[in-house]
């Protein structure tokens, strides 16, 4: 009984680590478009977003089975929770990597080519940050956890000094105000693909040592 469900652990594991696949590939799809304009590839986006809702699903079925059957505790039962939560945290970069697409429908080619600059670096940080969120709970590695909740802040930063580069940008006239707002939602669809890596980190760091980090809490615990 023990072996079958250590396979199934390592199944549920493996889901995850394809449903993250199939998102990183979506958002690799997206930033072709942003980056190359290269628009060929989105039939391609929707049929991934499809694959991962499908994934999702699968998963959070799989992990009710597993609980059902096993009654696992300590921190197979983290494991089985944690993985639950992480499919629906991937699932929304899925649509995050889509909603950049229809952000990037309404900025002309002059502004993308004028301003992308300003998106380039959130874009690769947020990015890092999923890798190596997934890179974490493959090692159960919680000090790897850790350093991507710290990057947070450096892309809430970002964010802000984009937000207020487009919008002076728009009030100079130097840019239409459609293509700067859109501009504007990239960056803040790309700083909730890092909000959303921070939840898969401190997912991997409740499932590796029992700590919920989630709001602080881990501190105003510690306090008491």
């Amino acid at each position: 009984m023990k072996i079958q469900f250590d396979k199934d652990l390592d199944a549920l594991r493996q889901m995850l680590i394809d449903m993250y696949n199939k998102a990183k590939t979506l958002i690799e799809l997206s930033n072709r478009i942003l980056f190359q304009n290269d628009t060929s590839c989105i039939e391609e986006i929707h049929k991934l977003e499809d694959q991962v809702n499908y994934m999702e699903v699968d998963i959070d079925n799989h992990c009710v089975s597993l609980m059902a059957r096993h009654q696992p505790a300590a921190i197979d039962l983290r494991f089985i929770l944690s993985v639950s939560k992480m499919s629906n945290h991937i699932e929304r970069i899925a649509d995050l990597g889509v909603n950049i697409v229809k952000s990037v429908k309404y900025v002309s080619q002059n502004v993308l080519k004028g301003y992308i600059g300003n998106i380039e670096l959130i874009s690769k940080i947020s990015i890092q940050m999923v890798a190596d969120a997934m890179s974490a709970f493959s090692e159960q590695n919680s000090e790897k956890a850790r350093a991507v909740c710290v990057k947070d802040d450096e892309v809430d930063n970002l964010h802000k000094k984009n937000f207020r580069k487009f919008l002076d940008e728009i009030l100079k006239s130097n840019i239409d105000p459609e293509s700067g707002i859109d501009m504007v939602f990239i960056s803040k669809h790309f700083e909730r693909i890092a909000d959303e890596a921070t939840n898969l980190a401190e997912e991997v760091i409740f499932y590796v040592l029992g700590k919920n980090i989630k709001h602080h809490l881990e501190d105003k615990i510690e306090l008491h």
